[in-house]
């Protein structure tokens, strides 16, 4: 398999975001690295060896493995894991081409409790083909489950952005619209 055919294949399962060039450098090693570590039973070192290269083919063809969702997950009063679901509806991933990370996941619940009203996830995670879709940046964070756009029923975008920009664990938020706020955490490294 080539450089190129693994680039694809990991950009096709969500994890490589980069330009399909041949060369495998810094974002092809990372997008393996967490394949291999959400796969399973793979060596999380970021080179596609003979193991590896069987897996990427395996997932691409059946999908990938369920995986078990975070334990944090017991810690959130007001959000499901299905609310932060990818939205292509089936057609490109399982739903979950990452998992959502506990920080952001926080992050909404919190301001849920804060504001005491029903909120709603705009979109939590993206699969690389609803990402492009949906007209989202080549290296969203909402494709490693690192951003969520969150609504509160009756609060102002302006005034869910000033909640959420005053937490610990977002790195940068931005109001969508009159209603609708993203914010993300710093990127894991790795």
């Amino acid at each position: 398999m080539t450089i190129r055919q693994r680039q694809h294949l990991l950009a096709y399962l969500g994890y490589y975001t980069g330009s399909v060039d041949g060369l495998w450098g810094p974002k092809s090693r990372d997008a393996a690295t967490r394949f291999q570590r959400e796969y399973g039973g793979l060596t999380p070192d970021g080179t596609v060896d003979g193991d590896t290269e069987a897996a990427l083919r395996q997932a691409v063809a059946e999908g990938m493995p369920e995986r078990e969702a975070d334990s944090f997950w017991e810690e959130i009063h007001y959000f499901s894991r299905e609310e932060f679901r990818c939205k292509c509806g089936g057609r490109f991933c399982s739903g979950y081409p990452a998992e959502m990370k506990q920080a952001v996941v926080l992050v909404a619940d919190r301001a849920r409790a804060h504001f005491g009203a029903p909120a709603h996830v705009v979109s939590g995670l993206r699969c690389r083909q609803h990402n492009a879709n949906s007209g989202g940046v080549e290296n969203s964070q909402h494709m490693s489950g690192e951003a969520v756009d969150l609504r509160i029923d009756g609060v102002s975008a302006d005034t869910l952005l000033a909640f959420v920009r005053f937490q610990p664990e977002v790195r940068y938020a931005y109001k969508i619209n009159s209603t609708n706020v993203h914010f993300d955490i710093p990127r894991e490294a790795g």
